[in-house]
């Protein structure tokens, strides 16, 4: 009985994956969209807003990969621990998706507000540095899921 609710939990989670990943495509597609169509503000400005942009783009994917790095694996972050201690992937979607998605939108109404160059640059910063930091945590979960049982962690 235990094995089937097992199954079930993983076969949840890789639905949710791949909704997580579908969402993300679009997501960047939708952004791409929106990049390529003329801005009416300064060259500088709009060069800001690309930039910020493209990074918000290079969060999700990062957010993305790092979901799909955990997928099976032991959770050390009670928030994002199933059953068992396991990575729960949904529960896992929906935080980084509140707050990804919150601070992205935070940011594109102050940008929506104040179209200073000096501020896109600031956010696409900020958003890079975490994208490169989830990114190193996505490297690590997948080398240490990647070792064999009998090799010590290092």
């Amino acid at each position: 009985m235990e094995g089937q609710e097992n199954s079930v939990a993983t076969s949840k989670a890789r639905i949710w994956t791949a909704h997580y990943r579908t969402a993300a495509v679009l997501l960047m597609c939708g952004i791409g969209y929106a990049s390529a169509q003329p801005l009416s503000a300064a060259p500088e400005q709009a060069r800001g807003r690309r930039w910020w942009i493209g990074s918000a783009l290079v969060l999700a994917g990062a957010e993305a990969l790092d979901v799909d790095s955990s997928r099976g694996a032991q959770e050390a972050n009670p928030l994002l621990r199933g059953a068992g201690g396991q990575f729960n992937s949904a529960k896992a979607i929906a935080l980084k998706g509140v707050f990804t998605g919150g601070a992205l939108l935070f940011e594109a109404l102050a940008l929506r507000h104040h179209h200073a160059a000096e501020q896109c640059k600031m956010f696409a910063i900020a958003n890079t540095a975490g994208a490169a930091g989830l990114a190193a945590v996505a490297v690590h979960n997948f080398r240490v899921s990647s070792r064999p049982a009998s090799q010590p962690s290092p």
